[in-house]
């Protein structure tokens, strides 16, 4: 985002702290679905705080763990929560079902914040921690090592502009998982749909370099959330959790998905 565009920003917004397929991402939807704001705006911290807090929740945990006898736990992070579990097409599938369905479960049972925010985080990891094989079909990257080797190779699996249309798939299931209504029945999302397309077609897009481009869909998605999250909001959020009860909830939804 450009100086001259801050301007247009709507009156509080701050970009203190924004991640667009996490926090962002989750209260445009969340907002579209018809979650009330506070809520919305709790369950998009919720939902950042994997990939916050380095070595406690997120994916680069398995070393921390390893060296302070947390091994088990280190598992569970990466393929619960991460989507790290290295299965093929059928079962990176089943897994979108299941995490779709859960946080639709916990939205009506009124579930705890905090694990619908972990969830929404497990759901969209889902979708983005995967990848295309030589067959064509959509697999899951592996533990331990997870997307790292394509990080190393300017891959950038998570840049949603090289996976537009999974992105799209994936906000129109979570707007069902929120709300419990088809993504394609609401103007609302039709709106959000038709404006994210219409980024991808302007010629500053279609010209662009790659790192032009995720930026271009990123100010889109950034402006669309009107976050005004602070890092203050996201360490009170942190501060809140007992990493026992994380773990053992995590553990309890990788019972579910082996049943």
């Amino acid at each position: 985002m450009t100086e001259n565009e801050k301007h247009l920003l709507p009156p509080g917004f701050t970009q203190e702290w924004y991640e667009t397929g996490h926090i962002n991402t989750t209260l445009i939807i969340a907002r579209l679905a018809g979650v009330q704001d506070h809520l919305a705006q709790q369950i998009a911290i919720y939902c950042q705080l994997p990939d916050y807090f380095k070595m406690t929740y997120s994916a680069g945990t398995p070393l921390w763990a390893w060296i302070s006898g947390k091994g088990k736990d280190a598992e569970v992070i990466s393929k619960i929560l991460h989507g790290f579990h290295g299965g093929a097409q059928a079962e990176v599938e089943r897994r979108q079902r299941f995490f779709r369905d859960l946080v639709r479960d916990q939205i009506m049972r009124q579930e705890d914040v905090w694990k619908i925010g972990f969830t929404v985080h497990a759901f969209g990891d889902s979708y983005a921690h995967t990848f295309l094989d030589e067959a064509g079909q959509r697999s899951a990257y592996g533990y331990p090592m997870g997307h790292g080797l394509d990080f190393l190779f300017c891959v950038k699996p998570d840049h949603i502009s090289k996976h537009p249309d999974l992105y799209m798939d994936y906000c129109a299931a979570l707007f069902w998982a929120l709300c419990g209504e088809k993504a394609q029945d609401s103007v609302e999302f039709a709106g959000f749909e038709g404006g994210f397309r219409a980024v991808r077609m302007h010629r500053n897009y279609v010209q662009g370099t790659a790192g032009e481009k995720e930026s271009i869909v990123s100010d889109f998605i950034i402006r669309g959330s009107c976050d005004r999250t602070k890092h203050a909001d996201m360490k009170a959020a942190m501060a809140a959790l007992d990493y026992d009860e994380v773990i053992g909830f995590l553990e309890g939804v990788g019972a579910q998905l082996t049943r």
